[in-house]
């Protein structure tokens, strides 16, 4: 992922890689709704998670860290726990959703 802050307004600015990122995770979105009308299946889900930290993540994390609300990265644990719950039956409700699970950073 391509972030920088501009030092003149503070805006944030999206570098040529954000564009293909934000391309997929929309189709990505549209998966599980698309699949569940088609197969009839139930419990399939799409889960988006936000910035994390993890070996990959963190380089990033001073420039990303000012734009989620929560002032801080996902943990592994949050986005695993949240995933365990979906696949648990008091999520059996629960189909054809893609779920963003990011301290509101895309809000």
């Amino acid at each position: 992922m391509n972030l920088q802050e501009s030092s003149q307004s503070g805006d944030f600015i999206a570098g040529a890689g954000v564009a293909s990122a934000v391309g997929s995770r929309v189709a990505n979105a549209q998966l599980p709704y698309t699949f569940i009308r088609r197969v009839e299946a139930d419990g399939v889900n799409n889960v988006q998670p936000g910035p994390t930290a993890t070996d990959m993540g963190s380089p990033h994390a001073d420039l990303v860290k000012p734009f989620i609300p929560l002032k801080r990265m996902g943990d592994v644990s949050e986005i695993a726990g949240f995933v365990s719950y979906l696949a648990s039956e008091e999520a059996g409700f629960i189909t054809g959703a893609s779920l963003t699970i990011d301290g509101g950073y895309v809000a």
